[in-house]
């Protein structure tokens, strides 16, 4: 009986969500009466085919190239006398730092050229062996940690493409390349983990950061693209006008890769149909379309 009644769920929650996808593109073909109506304008340009390289997309955590804490020496304690910089400077490899116990005269230098962070301790202050003191970054460049699955392993050899995106710039692209790849799969998710090296001269990327990560594999494939204007994105559906002998057609379609402004179709459409790619809010389904540029005012006022 619970087995006939999950059985009866299941297909009742199925049909309500194909009810909804089909409501959603009949809706668009509820319009008023299309004799007489003048032709719409938009903007119509024909599906492009082209070669577009593998994308694996993930997200990582942004880390320093070269970082550490700094710390008091392990076998002698003191008292600092002296802070040679302020938290948030960039020092140089060699440069005095720290100035602790006037007996011993011990001084703590910077390992290698880098941005210290804030200090974690104060003049006069007594350290133990082994104390931070203060974290040093070196963050001309940044690494990025991920991982991509199994299925991927082949793809990435080092040296692949990456662009990254992070929330703080949501329309910069950083780029970079594969630098190094762990030599064995994480037994428990079965990924390999992969890092990334990003130039970041204008210091806009910051160790810890969330990154949206693409990475490009040498393989390509012909796949049909258009402009992400052209789609109507819907939970019940996604779709797009085709124009069919001056009329626009409502189109179910599945979306592939986006890159840039452009979005790849993998079902529901062919290269050089000719589809909508803006003015898509002020159409329906049979509506008669004339077609114009995108920058011309009718699109943009009729």
């Amino acid at each position: 009986m619970r087995k006939w009644l999950i059985t009866v769920i299941v297909l009742l929650l199925t049909l309500g969500v194909a009810a909804l996808i089909i409501l959603n593109i009949e809706q668009r073909k509820i319009v008023p009466p299309i004799q007489g109506l003048k032709p719409v304008a938009v903007a119509i340009k024909p599906a492009r085919q082209e070669q577009w390289q593998t994308q694996i997309t993930a997200t990582g955590t942004l880390e320093a190239e070269q970082s550490l804490m700094l710390k008091s020496a392990f076998n002698q304690g003191g008292v600092i006398m002296r802070i040679r910089f302020n938290s948030g400077d960039w020092v140089k490899k060699g440069q005095s730092l720290f100035d602790i116990n006037p007996d011993a005269s011990v001084i703590v230098r910077a390992p290698f050229d880098g941005r210290i962070g804030l200090k974690l301790v104060d003049v006069g202050e007594y350290v133990a062996p082994g104390t931070a003191l203060a974290p040093l970054a070196d963050t001309s460049k940044m690494r990025v940690s991920f991982t991509i699955p199994q299925a991927n392993v082949a793809d990435v050899q080092g040296g692949e493409r990456v662009e990254v995106s992070v929330t703080a710039y949501p329309d910069q692209l950083f780029k970079g390349e594969i630098t190094a790849i762990d030599t064995q799969l994480d037994i428990n998710t079965r990924s390999l983990s992969v890092w990334a090296t990003i130039p970041n001269l204008q210091n806009k990327l910051i160790p810890g950061m969330f990154a949206d990560v693409i990475l490009f594999t040498n393989d390509k494939k012909a796949v049909v693209v258009v402009p992400q204007t052209a789609v109507v994105f819907n939970q019940a559906g996604n779709y797009i006008y085709r124009v069919i002998e001056g009329k626009a057609v409502v189109t179910p379609v599945q979306l592939g890769m986006r890159y840039g402004d452009d979005i790849v179709i993998t079902h529901g459409l062919k290269a050089n149909e000719s589809v909508v790619v803006a003015g898509i809010q002020k159409i329906y389904d049979g509506w008669p379309l004339r077609n114009a540029t995108v920058d011309n005012s009718a699109v943009k006022e009729a």
